[in-house]
């Protein structure tokens, strides 16, 4: 635990850039196009860069809690997500597929069986969480 509490910035920047540039080069390099849902979680992702990178330049431990905030709207985005893309009911646009929305329901990765982008999106959310709660909380003594 106390690599993870002596590490949680730089792993946790590392994590949001990694997501941040998967997501880029998935919607820019390979030209997956982006669902509602999808911008909405990314919007809870791109800020996570900036605060972590702000905190290794300054090592000021005050975005402990915005990240956390971030990483848990973030996370039920993609629950909420995961959900609509296994046949679940949403009243946003883009779950009925029409012609002007990308349909949030496409399924671009899927490995292993269950791992699609908003698995992705749900996994880093949830790490993230846990090694700031094990920085703020558990490691501690």
């Amino acid at each position: 635990m106390k690599f993870l509490h002596d590490y949680t910035f730089i792993i946790g920047f590392l994590t949001a850039f990694g997501a941040m540039a998967i997501s880029l080069f998935y919607s820019n390099v390979i030209g997956f196009p982006a669902c509602e849902l999808c911008w909405m979680q990314r919007i809870f992702i791109y800020p996570q860069v900036i605060l972590f990178g702000m905190e290794l330049w300054k090592r000021e431990k005050v975005i402990v809690d915005y990240a956390l905030v971030l990483a848990f709207i973030g996370s039920i985005i993609s629950l909420f997500h995961i959900y609509v893309e296994h046949g679940g009911a949403s009243n946003l646009a883009c779950a009925t597929g029409s012609a002007t929305e990308v349909s949030c329901a496409v399924r671009y990765v899927y490995e292993f069986s269950y791992v699609s982008i908003p698995v992705m999106a749900l996994s880093m959310g949830v790490f993230l969480m846990l090694i700031l709660w094990n920085y703020k909380y558990i490691s501690r003594a």
